[in-house]
């Protein structure tokens, strides 16, 4: 399904507001704005993942290093 802009606008400058995101125009057309995910909010996900993702620790603690590795950049590439 597809958001109404509007509600899309709201939360895109929630998002900006918080740091989590930023606006990058498209120089060949100004009309086109892309939406682009900031260094801050890696950050957060990472300390999410790594302080208060406990609902996930008791899956996440069987996994290998290299398990968990996937894991993280598997949700990364979801939010990128």
């Amino acid at each position: 399904g597809q958001m109404p802009k509007q509600q899309m606008t709201k939360l895109v400058n929630r998002l900006v507001e918080r740091g989590f995101v930023e606006r990058v125009y498209d120089p060949s057309d100004r009309r086109i704005i892309r939406i682009q995910i900031t260094g801050q909010a890696l950050d957060y996900i990472d300390h999410f993942l790594k302080e208060e993702a406990g609902c996930f620790r008791s899956l996440l603690e069987p996994l290998s290093e290299e398990d968990r590795e996937e894991f993280r950049q598997g949700i990364e590439s979801i939010l990128h």
